[in-house]
């Protein structure tokens, strides 16, 4: 299994006990980086790319942007405690409309995995709040309310 550079960020973050959402977002020469929190719980990170002309700004949601890399470290799965594993990405690119709202589902990093994430950006592109679920073989996690923030 081939290993993004963000997902080696994130396993190496969860292997040393570190957590600095500002190094979720792997340096993706260019795009704006979002790193955050899930709602009440800071343990769970979620890290995610913005790519589309004009972004963040006032004109960014109408060049069709795309997130892109979404990825979410430190869930559980209440029903299946024996799984620890809890780092995914979501495989492809997420279509952003132009109220800055998004939802998608998709492969996660490992075969037969799910991840299915919404949300929206605020504050012209700054900001984005949203939620996201990941099925691992039938195995969900719970629906993790989060918020984020421009990083760069």
């Amino acid at each position: 299994m081939r290993s993004s550079p963000k997902r080696l960020v994130l396993v190496a973050m969860t292997a040393v006990g570190v957590m600095m959402p500002a190094a979720i977002s792997s340096a993706i020469g260019g795009l704006p980086e979002y790193a955050g929190y899930a709602v009440g719980n800071h343990k769970v990170l979620v890290g995610f790319d913005l790519h589309g002309a004009g972004c963040p700004g006032s004109e960014c949601f109408d060049h069709h942007p795309h997130l892109v890399g979404f990825g979410p470290v430190g869930y559980d799965y209440p029903a299946c405690p024996e799984l620890l594993d809890g780092v995914t990405e979501l495989k492809k690119p997420v279509a952003v409309g132009r109220n800055g709202s998004f939802e998608a589902s998709g492969q996660g990093e490992y075969p037969g995995e799910t991840v299915k994430v919404g949300g929206r950006f605020l504050d012209e592109g700054r900001r984005a709040r949203g939620w996201f679920i990941v099925d691992n073989g039938g195995c969900l996690s719970a629906r993790t309310r989060w918020t984020a923030k421009l990083e760069r």
